[in-house]
């Protein structure tokens, strides 16, 4: 992945953080952001610097179009 502090990076399905912080360290963001249904892994994941929204992949998204410039799931 591309180094870029200013980067949007989205977690689809983030758990509890780790592996999302991971991947934010190495493109170098701060802009840290995650989706995630169970609410003890959200719990977590926040505590890690995630920013977490709490909803099921299979609806309707929270986020504004063209929102993030990395997503992972």
């Amino acid at each position: 992945m591309e180094k870029n502090s200013n980067a949007q990076f989205l977690d689809l399905g983030c758990d509890d953080g780790g592996v999302t912080m991971r991947m934010a360290k190495v493109i170098k963001t701060k802009l840290v952001f995650g989706v995630e249904i169970v609410k003890q892994r959200i719990a977590i994941a926040k505590k890690r610097g995630v920013k977490v929204e709490d909803f099921d992949l299979n609806g309707k998204f929270s986020f504004k179009d063209k929102s993030f410039d990395v997503i992972h799931s």
